[in-house]
């Protein structure tokens, strides 16, 4: 009877990989939304979302995926989860297995919040 092995079942050896990226958008007004840049993930279905804010009051987080669409432009951002709330000293952290060709996080800073504008630092980071 033959031994299966790990290097002689399937057609491809694949190599790990991983990707990060931080991101410090400018200070977020009150009652403003900002999208992070993306970060490219094909092939890397481990994704993991970080947010830190710089403010004691709360901020609204939205991790989202893109993936291929038929249409006109090619690919579509979606959410992938409901909306996070993150303060001074708690991240926001949110990890998911999902296929997605990149991923981004879209920030808002409350309308009625304290203060003139918040700092965010994102993480963005995927594996597979």
């Amino acid at each position: 009877m033959p031994v299966n092995s790990g290097k002689a079942v399937g057609s491809q050896n694949v190599a790990k990989a991983g990707v990060n990226r931080e991101i410090k958008p400018a200070n977020i007004a009150a009652n403003n939304t900002v999208l992070s840049a993306r970060l490219a993930t094909p092939g890397m279905p481990k994704l993991t979302f970080s947010v830190t804010s710089t403010q004691a009051h709360s901020i609204q987080v939205i991790p989202q995926v893109c993936f291929r669409n038929l249409g006109l432009n090619g690919l579509e951002f979606v959410s992938i989860a409901p909306t996070g709330l993150t303060s001074l000293g708690t991240p926001f952290l949110f990890e998911v297995n999902a296929p997605a060709q990149a991923i981004r996080v879209s920030v808002t800073n409350p309308n009625g919040a304290p203060g003139t504008s918040t700092g965010v630092t994102i993480v963005l980071m995927a594996s597979g």
